[in-house]
């Protein structure tokens, strides 16, 4: 996906009117500001054995979740909850990988804030919005987006807003920011039944403080258009956000 982003941009000519940012590692206290150490011990200890689908399962955690790695991994050392989920697959390089995604949204983020770019897209994968403060899952290790955010906060963000329109929803991204007023976490997705995660209903709204701050837009079938994406942005997320007044939008 990142090859065929990049040739599309060089092929329309966009690239070459970009800045060109380097990526970059997140560094540990970034990482930290979202997640438990323990789970960024399980990423590092599954992608150094290679661990994908073996059948040895290795309790991670002591929520009963389990990841699957040959050899098998030990325990996070840190005592925090740290889950590697079964379709959060690992190879060598996944641990490398995730961290020079978080790392290059953190960037970015942060050059927001400082005023060295106006606007900018970071082109990184693995995704990250499923990834939540103690779990990496389908396919998601560290939360981008979150990251990001607490980047732009470190670098004198009061408020930042997060808009998800991918088709599946961001339950890792609400559950990290459920009960924060700083960050107004606003979901555009399927969310019927038959379609992965089924989370982010209308009705969830964020949890104690942070109720309000969290807004859920769903389609419950696969007929949603265009259309649909517009009116939902023009007379929900505009308003909302025109309320918020977020210092940085991710």
């Amino acid at each position: 996906r990142l090859k065929a982003v990049l040739t599309r941009l060089e092929a329309s000519g966009l690239i070459a009117k970009c800045l060109v940012m380097p990526s970059r590692e997140a560094t540990d206290v970034e990482l930290e500001r979202v997640h438990t150490k323990g789970l960024i011990q399980a990423l590092q200890a599954s992608s150094a054995a290679g661990c994908s689908d073996s059948p040895f399962p290795i309790p991670l955690s002591t929520s009963g979740q389990v990841a699957t790695s040959n050899p098998p991994l030990p325990a996070s050392s840190s005592g925090e909850e740290g889950v590697i989920s079964a379709d959060a697959l690992c190879s060598q390089y996944t641990y490398e990988a995730a961290r020079l995604a978080a790392g290059t949204a953190a960037e970015m983020a942060a050059g927001l804030m400082k005023g060295s770019i106006d606007n900018g897209m970071a082109i990184i994968r693995p995704p990250g919005h499923h990834a939540t403060r103690t779990k990496a899952q389908s396919g998601c290790y560290f939360n981008n987006a979150a990251v990001a955010a607490r980047a732009a906060q470190a670098a004198g963000a009061a408020r930042v807003m997060i808009l998800d329109w991918d088709i599946h929803h961001g339950h890792g991204t609400q559950e990290i920011f459920e009960e924060d007023t700083s960050v107004l976490v606003v979901s555009m997705h399927r969310a019927d039944e038959e379609f992965y995660p089924g989370t982010g209903q209308v009705t969830d709204v964020g949890v104690n403080d942070g109720e309000g701050y969290t807004i859920n837009i769903p389609w419950q079938d696969n007929t949603v258009t265009a259309a649909d994406y517009i009116q939902a942005t023009l007379h929900v997320v505009l308003p909302v956000s025109y309320e918020f007044q977020p210092d940085v939008i991710i």
